[in-house]
């Protein structure tokens, strides 16, 4: 394996991790509509082309369940602070 398949392997390692850290918690959305909506994050497809989210809240009303293309998303947001609750326990 070269130095340029390493790397992207650890580079796709460290993304799948972090889709892990935002899974079920609180975001902001907005897709090309430009209403800005809370969701609650729980996964996305690896080739990154949709994600799931719960509690997506429209002007319409609430849906328990949907998937959106991230070519629809505008921008996806989440909160930092306390991002990674683990890591915070490590240090101590």
């Amino acid at each position: 394996m070269t130095e340029e398949q390493k790397a992207r392997a650890e580079l796709k390692d460290q993304f799948f991790d972090v889709l892990q850290m935002l899974d079920g918690r609180d975001a902001t959305c907005q897709l090309y509509g430009k209403h800005v909506m809370a969701v609650k994050f729980l996964a996305m497809q690896a080739n990154g082309k949709h994600y799931i989210v719960e509690d997506l809240k429209t002007p319409a009303g609430t849906m328990e369940h949907a998937v959106l293309r991230t070519g629809d998303t505008m921008f996806l947001s989440f909160p930092l602070n306390n991002v990674a609750p683990e890591a915070n326990s490590m240090e101590q």
